[in-house]
C-alpha cells in the first residue's frame, strides 16, 4: 500500500497544489517540503524552469476554492513573468 492510498483524490490534489504554490510562488525550498509527510507536488519541483501552464492550473484551482489571496499572488507572479 502506497502513501497516496491514505488520501482521497481531492486531498492529494489539494496537497500537491498547495506544495507547488509554496515552491513556485512563495519560493520555499522544495527539498524541505519533500521531507514533510505530505510531500506531493503538482509539478516537478526539481526542474528549475516552471511551466506557466502549471501556474495557470494553480490559479484555476485556488480560484475554485475561492482562496483569493493565493490567486492574487499567482496573478502577480504571472504578470511579472510576462513582462
Amino acid at each position: 500500500m502506497s502513501k497516496q492510498d491514505n488520501y482521497s483524490e481531492e486531498e492529494l490534489i489539494h496537497i500537491a497544489c498547495t506544495n507547488s504554490y509554496r515552491v513556485i510562488i512563495l519560493q520555499e525550498d522544495w527539498q524541505e517540503i519533500f521531507m514533510e509527510e505530505e510531500n506531493f507536488f503538482a509539478h516537478n519541483p526539481a526542474k528549475r524552469v516552471v511551466d506557466l501552464h502549471i501556474v495557470d492550473t494553480l490559479l484555476f484551482y485556488f480560484n475554485e476554492l475561492e482562496d483569493f489571496e493565493k490567486c492574487i499572488r499567482i496573478r502577480n507572479f504571472l504578470q511579472e513573468k510576462m513582462n
